[in-house]
């Protein structure tokens, strides 16, 4: 009975997690619409949001056109950017941490985000502006990156959190400069090479979702669906292999995937840093290490930690946007030295 009992409130309390989750997620969904230069109330939002998805054009009457277009073709296809940008970055981070062990793992401080971001830049210097190039270019980027950190990783099998760290954070400068190079070459698109280094999601419409929707999905998605041999993966190789786990197509397969998501958010979002950090350890502060869980729920934080930070990028100076990237730094950096201090690594 005792054993019973426990099991349910273990279930009621995930249960209560991912319902508030969720319901975080939509909140801030509705919020990011209401906000900007011109305020709409949540109502109207609403009538649009429920007039335009259920094809109820009675729900729009009293809503000006003018409001409608601000919810519809300029805010919401930015908000639906930011939550699958924050996700696939977050759940990127949450595999990479599993693949390799170690706590500090994400895209952005091995590197993988500079590659795609080198990529990108790369393209907008050639002229290449069709979207479906620019992903094929941030992927190429990206999986160049990982492939380099996966020779890091097997060549030093042994090697300790703060080696693999500074082995990322040192490809991860490299291709920053190389990017600084391409902009300093290609001074006609420095603005634009440079305003995309830092990240922000301003001007992105509905072309942009269409185009990383897909990758994205399949990168988080192929991701969640490993949450089961990622755990078995960090109880070491040998006790994997006698649960009939084959750990080196676990860690293939789980690194294609996260770099899938990592180019195709990066394509359309420049590099933002420090969700993929962030998000996966809040999750496992409230759920544990089950990836099963951290998965999904830090697709849903992750996107909502977005989301709410790319509504303070437009909001907090009236006039003027602000880098999103810049806004997740400030609040990752003292997040990165918290759990660099908690993991005892330093």
């Amino acid at each position: 009975m005792k054993h019973q009992a426990t099991l349910k409130d273990t279930r009621s309390r995930r249960t209560l997690v991912y319902t508030g989750a969720a319901a975080a997620c939509f909140g801030l969904l509705v919020l990011s619409l209401m906000l900007g230069s011109t305020s709409i109330p949540v109502r109207d939002v609403l009538r649009v949001l429920g007039g335009k998805l259920l094809h109820q054009p009675g729900w729009l009457e009293g809503v000006g056109g003018a409001q409608q277009t601000i919810v519809w073709s300029i805010r919401l296809p930015r908000t639906l950017l930011a939550l699958m940008v924050g996700g696939a970055l977050a759940v990127s981070g949450a595999t990479m941490q599993a693949i390799f062990s170690n706590p500090l793992a994400d895209s952005h401080m091995l590197g993988v985000s500079s590659g795609a971001g080198l990529g990108v830049a790369l393209a907008l210097v050639l002229g290449i502006s069709f979207q479906g190039s620019v992903m094929a270019c941030a992927f190429a980027g990206a999986v160049a990156a990982a492939l380099l950190v996966w020779g890091i990783a097997r060549f030093r099998a042994k090697s300790s959190v703060v080696s693999l760290l500074l082995a990322g954070v040192a490809l991860s400068t490299m291709l920053s400069a190389a990017t600084t190079l391409v902009m300093t070459l290609a001074r006609a698109q420095i603005e634009q090479v440079y305003l995309w280094t830092m990240g922000s999601l301003a001007s992105r419409g509905w072309g942009h979702v269409a185009w990383s929707a897909g990758g994205i999905a399949l990168g988080t998605l192929g991701c969640i669906a490993l949450g089961r041999p990622l755990n078995v993966l960090m109880l070491g190789h040998d006790t994997a292999r006698s649960l009939g786990v084959s750990p080196e197509r676990v860690r293939r397969l789980a690194m294609f995937f996260s770099v899938m998501a990592t180019a195709c958010a990066v394509s359309v979002s420049g590099i933002i840093g420090f969700v993929g950090l962030i998000a996966p350890h809040a999750v496992r502060a409230l759920t544990g290490p089950d990836c099963r869980r951290v998965l999904p729920l830090s697709f849903l934080l992750g996107g909502s930690f977005l989301l709410l930070a790319d509504t303070l990028a437009r909001t907090l100076a009236p006039g003027l946007e602000l880098p999103v990237g810049v806004l997740t730094a400030i609040a990752g950096g003292p997040f990165f030295i918290y759990l660099i201090k908690r993991k005892g690594v330093a």
